[in-house]
């Protein structure tokens, strides 16, 4: 009878030990459940700007979403994702999605979202999904991305677009006037290109690469920059006058930098001057 006994408080307690772990499984399965229902919610489908304006196909942050490792940075033109899928896991959750970029329409005066099919990314976050909360959720998103960028997050060059809209070169005040009022190269004035004042030559002029996003959508287009040449023929003071997106204004500047020109001439000593730069990209 006592061993009789004993086997019956050992069958109530494996019991009981069992309901436990089913209970537990159970919550664990609805929290799960439910952070995926979440993550659907504020994820899929939805197209988003990459922090930081990381280009590379694979991402990962840790818990305070923060990037790891050192992945290569773009245009935030050439930034976007669309999130098509979440993964959750034990300790990690996994959103898949496509790449794609902002493009500029002349017509709106805006830029939209353009998405291709192709170059797929994925994005990890190392942080456990069953215990995140709504606010650390929130705070994740903030790190990781945004719907859009602001003037203060770019480069110099973006910024007069971005504030006061595209500037057609051929109705702005570029031809008047020898002298550009409010501008300076080296402490001196900067000169318009006319009856005293020679054009500068290109000597060293490579042609700027399509970022991929813009290759896989087939896009294309023709853009406008504006530089100071200095008296030593070096582009400065690049800025966007007519834009593509893309990230193609970028590749752009970034190649005209490296250009070198014979200098203009004042009466035969070397100024600087002011000069539209209009740069086509075409697919062939």
């Amino acid at each position: 009878m006592p061993a009789l006994h004993i086997l019956r408080r050992k069958l109530k307690l494996t019991a009981r030990l069992f309901t436990i772990f089913l209970v537990l499984t159970l919550l664990a399965s609805a929290q799960t459940t439910n952070i995926k229902e979440e993550l659907q919610r504020r994820f899929k489908g939805k197209v988003f700007l990459v922090q930081g304006w990381y280009q590379d196909s694979e991402l990962t942050y840790n818990s305070a979403g923060t990037v790891m490792g050192t992945p290569k940075v773009g245009s935030w033109a050439a930034s976007a994702v669309k999130i098509r899928s979440i993964k959750v896991r034990r300790n990690d959750f996994v959103l898949k999605g496509i790449r794609g970029g902002m493009a500029y329409d002349p017509k709106t005066k805006k830029f939209g979202t353009l998405i291709g099919d192709k170059l797929e990314e994925t994005i990890t976050i190392q942080a456990d999904p069953a215990t995140l909360t709504t606010a650390q959720l929130d705070a994740l998103e903030h790190a990781i991305f945004t719907q859009s960028a602001k003037p203060d997050d770019m480069p110099e060059y973006w910024r007069d677009f971005m504030v006061h809209g595209e500037q057609d070169p051929k109705k702005d005040s570029v031809s008047k006037g020898e002298v550009v009022p409010g501008t300076q190269s080296n402490s001196q004035p900067v000169y318009r290109i006319g009856d005293r004042v020679t054009a500068p030559r290109a000597h060293s002029h490579d042609e700027p690469e399509f970022t991929e996003v813009a290759r896989q959508s087939r896009y294309q287009g023709t853009l406008v920059l504006r530089s100071v040449i200095d008296d030593q023929g070096i582009p400065t003071q690049i800025r966007i006058m007519k834009a593509l997106g893309m990230g193609l204004d970028a590749a752009a500047v970034h190649c005209a930098e490296q250009w070198r020109f014979d200098p203009a001439k004042r009466d035969n000593k070397p100024v600087a001057v002011i000069v539209d730069i209009e740069i086509s990209f075409k697919l062939y």
